[in-house]
């Protein structure tokens, strides 16, 4: 018997834990991602694991778009578990894995027959790669170069385009799905909207005596309300980093005033509940930055970042959202399309069928096909943005002190 692998998790730590039984890895004769299992399904053969997808699982090489045959290597012996050293276990592993597809609007080939007779598809339906969901929800996007998406949710995530692959120890780097010349950056933060809500619901009950009962839109009111009353302060920094954060890599609760750490401000909510919500944006910021400063498609002259799309949650939040903008210094649009990886994945099919009709030309706007259903939700003020920018020096020089503290813990 041989088996088909299924690999859920869409990275290199995800693929030993499923493959860490010899026995069964020596059976299975293909392995695939969630995207190209059900590609398979349909196409009725193995499909190819499409590079955006494959470049999440850390073995595929950004630059040449192919597996990396040293970490082919690690992997398949460690899933072999055999100490032999004259087995190619990296070949093994790449003939498991198939050849990635770089073209993401290839035809592989028409739908199986098996869903024409048993559920009337036509049997001339093509099947195409499919992606995974954070590049299917980019494409429904519209971005331009510039743009960035942040999504705030129970995490926070943070995604943009660039020209060349920028990985780093605090970043993802993925392959677009459709463009070869074209790379993702993601950041992954722990602490989003649980955090806020912990420092919300922290002193709220600190300073309420009626707090039994009380709704959470009646909490997030005060919330906003001192948000909107208070003002940046270049004298005050807050890190909250209540789960082991990933970006930084530290945990705890850290407050600075005048560059000294305080146990806690002395206007407890007021104080707090700004730096809770402008220390993650100004993190964001930062690392953006840092990410596009020589990238060849970005405009110097006016800026890194041309303008903030928010989906999530807290996306709703436009108090929140108005620090988000002066912190950029650019506007914020809410993203207000349902579904939007559905929507990606069907931009995605759109143009391959343009391709396909068109003799392998695409001669398609992904624009065009969109109404533009963002809204236009916080203006950036100036001299809010202008103080931020001022902190951001203080600020990255004391979040490596806090850095700092994680080591000798």
């Amino acid at each position: 018997m041989y088996w088909h692998l299924l690999v859920g998790l869409r990275d290199l730590k995800g693929l030993l834990i499923c493959i860490q039984s010899p026995s069964q890895y020596l059976q299975t004769c293909r392995i695939s991602l969630v995207s190209s299992f059900l590609a398979s399904i349909f196409l009725g053969d193995f499909a190819q694991i499409d590079i955006a997808d494959g470049s999440g699982m850390n073995l595929l090489d950004i630059n040449t778009k192919n597996w990396d045959d040293r970490l082919l290597d690690i992997c398949g012996k460690y899933s072999t578990n055999t100490c032999e050293n004259d087995v190619k276990f990296g070949e093994e592993l790449k003939v498991k894995l198939g050849v990635p597809e770089s073209d993401g609007l290839k035809v592989l080939g028409n739908i199986s027959d098996y869903f024409v007779k048993s559920y009337g598809f036509s049997n001339d339906c093509k099947i195409i790669p499919f992606t995974g969901d954070n590049p299917a929800t980019l494409l429904s996007m519209q971005l331009l170069p510039g743009d960035v998406v942040i999504s705030l949710g129970t995490s926070d995530t943070v995604l943009f385009y660039t020209t060349k692959p920028r990985p780093t120890l605090e970043s993802h780097t993925l392959c677009h799905p459709i463009n070869k010349d074209l790379y993702i950056s993601m950041l992954c933060y722990k602490n989003g909207s649980l955090t806020r809500e912990y420092v919300r619901d922290f002193y709220y009950n600190n300073c309420k005596r009626d707090n039994e009962n009380v709704s959470n839109s009646a909490k997030w009111k005060w919330f906003n309300e001192i948000l909107a009353a208070s003002s940046p302060d270049p004298k005050k920094y807050g890190y909250y980093f209540v789960h082991q954060e990933i970006i930084p890599f530290a945990k705890g609760i850290y407050r600075f005033f005048n560059k000294n750490m305080v146990e806690d401000f002395k206007d407890m909510p007021e104080s707090n509940i700004r730096t809770v919500v402008e220390s993650q944006f100004m993190s964001m910021k930062l690392r953006i930055d840092q990410l596009l400063t020589d990238d060849r498609n970005v405009d110097k002259e006016f800026g890194l970042i041309k303008k903030v799309l928010v989906v999530g949650g807290a996306s709703k939040n436009n108090e929140i959202l108005q620090v988000l903008a002066d912190v950029f210094g650019v506007q914020v649009w809410r993203f207000n399309a349902t579904n939007s990886a559905s929507l990606g994945a069907a931009i995605k099919a759109r143009l391959a069928y343009s391709k396909f009709m068109n003799n392998n030309r695409l001669d398609i706007n992904i624009n065009e096909m969109l109404e533009d259903g963002n809204e236009l939700v916080a203006q950036p003020r100036q001299e809010n943005t202008a103080i931020y920018k001022s902190m951001m020096k203080d600020y990255f020089e004391l979040e490596q002190i806090v850095i700092g503290l994680q080591k000798i813990s």
